[in-house]
């Protein structure tokens, strides 16, 4: 779509708005309107909040539970306010009504045998993205630091007590996506690495939540970590200890130590596959899952950080 600009009084240009955005969005005249610069690009948003809105889900029997919290989940991210399911005999109700428990704000309004439906019952605010999004790394991190407290007491049987803080994370990480992409409440390249800097987030946890998970089996309570192996546990929550700073406050040294950081645990990582069995190759599997995601995300805040200089 192309419109032309037009001179006022030798100082003002002005571009007339696309009849169909106006309609839709029922635009008043002497209506406050959202203009923000991104480089060569002008957003204009309505100053409104948007209505309430609902969608419906159709769920075949046959649907993996994966899939189905996935529809849930991109229903919601995209900002949906009521969202309605509907399902056969097949699908167990209680698989349906935990949902809400993996939703930050989201509760079960109405189940039947056949539909059930939840409601958004926060006021969400822009303004809390960076709040949430704090929480969930310290959410995180405390989830890795008492995993390998744990570890060091050989008290594996406890680790799964510690999956309530990965659900945490979940749910904090649920709702910062839902607010980037219902909100935008920044440039549109900023939202794209905000994005992908939570979602990574989201991954971390949910590896510590697999070691928690490998070591807290009951046939393999008889099996403890080489020290070799928690030596590295620690290593890795140094690292996403540094991560969480350089997310606070960029520093390009920090970031070079991190780097530095990640290629050191990468090489003593080979040599636990190399040199241990059994459960020690499994925990080394997802220590490396981890720090590859946290060297993704600091190189993520590098470009946030960066990106008017490279854009210059």
């Amino acid at each position: 779509m192309k419109r032309k600009a037009i001179q006022l009084a030798n100082k003002t240009t002005v571009v007339s708005l696309p009849i169909k955005w106006v309609k839709e969005n029922n635009i008043k005249k002497g209506e406050d309107l959202e203009v923000e610069e991104d480089g060569e690009n002008l957003i204009v948003r309505s100053s409104k909040e948007r209505s309430s809105n609902k969608i419906t889900i159709n769920l075949n029997d046959n649907m993996d539970k994966i899939i189905i919290r996935n529809l849930f989940f991109f229903a919601h991210t995209l900002g949906h306010d009521e969202i309605e399911l509907k399902f056969g005999s097949k699908i167990n109700p209680n698989q349906i009504s935990e949902l809400a428990t993996q939703f930050d704000g989201i509760e079960l309004l109405k189940q039947t045998e056949s539909s059930a439906i939840f409601t958004q019952v926060v006021d969400e605010s822009s303004k809390k993205f960076e709040e949430i999004l704090n929480r969930a790394f310290e959410v995180t991190g405390y989830l890795a630091d008492e995993t390998l407290n744990l570890i060091k007491k050989k008290d594996y049987k406890s680790l799964k007590n510690l999956f309530p803080l990965e659900r945490s994370n979940t749910r904090l990480t649920n709702h910062c996506s839902r607010i980037l992409l219902k909100k935008w409440p920044y440039k549109k390249s900023d939202v794209l690495f905000l994005f992908m800097i939570n979602w990574n987030l989201e991954l971390i946890a949910d590896f510590y939540r697999k070691i928690c998970y490998e070591l807290s089996l009951e046939n393999k309570n008889n099996k403890t970590l080489s020290k070799d192996t928690i030596s590295l546990i620690g290593k890795t929550n140094k690292l996403f200890d540094d991560y969480f700073k350089l997310f606070k406050k960029f520093d390009m040294n920090l970031l070079t130590t991190i780097l530095k950081e990640k290629r050191q645990i990468g090489e003593k990582m080979g040599k636990i596959f190399y040199n241990h069995k059994g459960i020690d190759p499994i925990v080394g599997h997802y220590l490396m899952d981890i720090v590859t995601y946290v060297q993704d995300s600091a190189i993520l805040l590098l470009a946030l950080k960066n990106k008017d200089s490279v854009e210059g």
